[in-house]
């Protein structure tokens, strides 16, 4: 009876250990398959690469994790779908490593380049920057068993560019193959002229590309610049992803002007702590316009800004764009009736009519005379004048510092506009679109820190724009809240006219509302929700 009882103690105890065990390995297992990493056990040294790069690349890797992106020491999680079927260990290579395109020779046409010899998606000043954009395509070519050929696209852009879509557009409807497998081509371009989207042309690369967690594509421009209609339609080359944060509407100022009329420092006062915000905008424009003789006239402004560039960074600074996109409708509609765009342009007009701090009656290109001369303290810069290397040279003399757009009252935090951006498009009859699309994005994707060797944005951007220490971490900073608004231009000539009587005071806001809310709506519906 001794030994019975014994016996059974044992079997209770050796299932009671065994029964742990299980539960352990069960609990390993599942630690194991919740994190999959995307990344093979030989590009362990991406991350140790990135981490002993200088202070500009930490801090990159360090912003991404705050906003809670991809964690690059971990790799990132990616769905089930895009796994190996059976895979739980997750030391496998994803679908996507795997992918044969046997030998396919991929051809990208690019209205970028200079001359038909480039093979790089453009000039590139430093060696060390055309042999890495080199290596990247010879990288992905080995990786999925291709050739990668970049060719100029024609002599004469315009022109070009339409002779080549009246005979590439009825190949596509036809589904024979075309000439090219992709091509780099400015985004609004297609989206005003060519009906590429709703004749069913190019491939959406959503089902290919992670535009959401990638942090190749998930960032400021580069993830928003070929939205259109819920989907993704592009790519950015390696030029238009290393200069994803450096467009955008901003503030510009003289800080030696700053100084003579006892303003302090903009950035150091008002930056970090949010309070550079309309008020404070107009308290600094209304003390910078000055008239020094007392003759009635106007020797210094508070601030030059354009027609429409000006205008509709104001929209922007407040979370408005002309052009809206209703995502929960489904469609895009005129954006100016939206209040936080009627605060935005009831503003613009006190700062012109009311409080007479800037000289907006001229033409729509100009904006920037007083400033470049000295004779304005602001410039609200339109999205190319601060980068255009031209205007930087003028500008050079004085001494320039940088501001985000004030804040508006209807935004928690910086916001910025631009409206043109080159992508990488593809026709929607590629024979292998998975395949064709993640090797060009691969062979593209220069900035990714993951890699052994890339080219960093901030380092790239300072080298070329000659931004440096806090006026890049400011435009770093508003960028990230980019908004794309290409679309824009289908009703610009309906309220470009009236926009200049609206800021002058000769037109009520709710009037100019009113008066252009139909034609544009029809213009919108009629280009971007006629499908």
């Amino acid at each position: 009876m001794k030994r019975m009882a014994v016996r059974i103690l044992t079997l209770v105890i050796a299932l009671m250990i065994c029964l742990t065990q299980m539960t352990g390995c069960n609990k390993n297992k599942n630690t194991t398959t919740s994190r999959i990493t995307t990344s093979s056990p030989a590009k362990s040294s991406f991350t140790a690469s990135a981490a002993r790069t200088a202070g500009s690349s930490s801090k990159i890797e360090s912003t991404r994790g705050s906003e809670g992106n991809l964690s690059q020491s971990e790799g990132a999680d990616i769905p089930a779908e895009d796994n190996l079927a059976g895979d739980e260990t997750g030391d496998s290579l994803s679908d996507e490593e795997k992918i044969d395109l046997n030998g396919m020779t991929i051809k990208i046409a690019s209205d970028w380049l200079a001359t038909n010899e480039e093979d790089d998606f453009g000039t590139w000043p430093n060696p060390e920057e055309k042999k890495l954009i080199i290596n990247s395509i010879k990288n992905a070519e080995e990786k999925y068993n291709c050739k990668i050929e970049v060719h100029k696209w024609g002599v004469h852009y315009t022109e070009d560019m339409e002779k080549r879509f009246a005979d590439w557009i009825p190949t596509v409807i036809a589904g024979l193959p075309t000439k090219e497998d992709a091509f780099e081509i400015t985004w609004p371009s297609v989206m005003r002229n060519y009906g590429l989207i709703s004749g069913n042309i190019l491939t959406p690369l959503d089902d290919y590309l992670d535009f959401k967690n990638d942090p190749r594509f998930n960032t400021g421009l580069v993830e928003s610049a070929s939205f259109f209609r819920g989907k993704h339609w592009g790519i950015f080359g390696p030029k238009g992803g290393l200069n994803y944060g450096y467009v955008g509407s901003c503030v510009i100022y003289n800080n030696d002007i700053m100084e003579k009329n006892g303003i302090p420092d903009l950035q150091d006062t008002y930056y970090q702590n949010k309070t550079w915000d309309w008020n404070q905008f107009l308290e600094t424009a209304k003390r910078l316009t000055i008239d020094f003789n007392g003759d009635g006239t106007t020797d210094q402004w508070g601030l030059d800004m354009s027609r429409n560039e000006g205008i509709v960074g104001i929209l922007a600074s407040n979370g408005a764009l002309p052009v809206k996109w209703n995502e929960s409708a489904g469609i895009y509609e005129f954006g100016f009736t939206q209040m936080n765009a009627v605060r935005a342009l009831q503003f613009a007009t006190d700062l012109s009519f009311i409080y007479k701090v800037t000289d907006i009656a001229r033409t729509a290109n100009a904006g920037v005379t007083y400033y470049q001369k000295g004779l304005a303290g602001m410039l609200i810069a339109n999205s190319v004048i601060p980068w255009n290397a031209a205007h930087m040279q003028n500008f050079s003399k004085l001494n320039n510092k940088l501001m985000p757009l004030p804040l508006g009252p209807d935004v928690q935090d910086y916001q910025t506009q631009y409206w043109s951006a080159r992508v990488i498009l593809f026709p929607s009859n590629l024979k292998d679109p998975k395949g064709v699309i993640r090797a060009v994005a691969d062979a593209v994707a220069v900035w990714d820190a993951r890699r052994d060797s890339y080219l960093d944005p901030e380092i790239f951007k300072t080298s070329v724009l000659g931004w440096t220490g806090k006026d890049r971490e400011i435009y770093l900073g508003f960028c990230k809240n980019i908004k794309f608004d290409y679309q824009r231009f289908a009703i610009q000539n309906i309220y470009s006219t009236q926009l200049l009587d609206v800021a002058l005071g000769k037109i009520p806001v709710g009037t100019f509302v009113d008066t252009i809310k139909a034609p544009a709506t029809a213009v919108i519906n009629d280009i971007f929700n006629k499908y």
